[in-house]
């Protein structure tokens, strides 16, 4: 089975909801990946919790777990 641009199947974009700022953010990343946050412009890492409140993925900043 192949998924290329001609078997049908389209990248599906997923809600990111960020945790610092509360603002979702529509992005074709994957989970585990990082985005750019559309509100506060912090760099996210996309988490698999997805809220089923906000309708969408929860992001957090990447750097959280260096942060002290």
């Amino acid at each position: 089975m192949s998924l290329d641009g001609d078997s049908g199947f389209t990248q599906r974009t997923r809600q990111v909801f960020c945790a610092h700022c509360h603002t979702v953010t529509t992005t074709a990343a994957a989970i585990d990946s990082e985005l750019r946050c559309g509100g506060c412009r912090a760099t996210l890492t996309v988490y698999h919790h997805f809220s089923r409140r906000h309708h969408a993925y929860l992001g957090y900043r990447a750097d959280s777990e260096d942060l002290t």
